[in-house]
């Protein structure tokens, strides 16, 4: 079967779940509105540049809030201690703060926070895989649409 061949339920196919569609008809709708998105998730890697893509807030200046996300998805211990990392440094450059979020993510990460169970009656490990193979071209689209910033890790 081609990807997408598959029905999911009451005649909805896997080939018609695409946020492009959704982002077009958005951007159609509203001729010259900015539109900044992301991927959920990818969220707690570049919470703080969602923020300041959405409030203007300078680089070089701290956000109140900006590591929640990641607190969500982190042990208490690890959290303490990248509080204390970037307390320690005066860390403004964003690709400096993304790398001590991923160091510190990759030693301290929950795994039942980060890894979602897909269980779904009927779908298989195959049907996963197409749609997150879909997902991701998609997602390839909508970063390229005219009139989108698509926020990255």
């Amino acid at each position: 079967q081609p990807p997408g061949d598959e029905v999911l339920a009451d005649g909805l196919w896997l080939d018609d779940l695409k946020w492009s569609d959704v982002v077009r008809r958005i951007a159609q709708a509203n001729p010259g509105c900015p539109i900044t998105l992301w991927c959920h998730e990818d969220t707690p890697f570049i919470w703080p540049d969602i923020q300041r893509a959405l409030t203007g807030v300078d680089d070089a200046e701290r956000l109140e809030g900006e590591l929640d996300m990641v607190e969500t998805i982190m042990s208490a211990e690890g959290y303490a201690r990248l509080e204390a990392f970037l307390g320690a440094r005066e860390v403004s450059n964003p690709t400096k703060r993304h790398r001590a979020i991923v160091a510190f993510l990759e030693a301290h990460a929950m795994a039942d926070a980060i890894e979602d169970e897909i269980d779904l009656p009927g779908w298989t490990e195959e049907t996963v895989a197409t749609l997150t193979g879909m997902y991701e071209t998609d997602v390839e689209r909508i970063a390229g649409m005219p009139g989108v910033t698509f926020l990255t890790p």
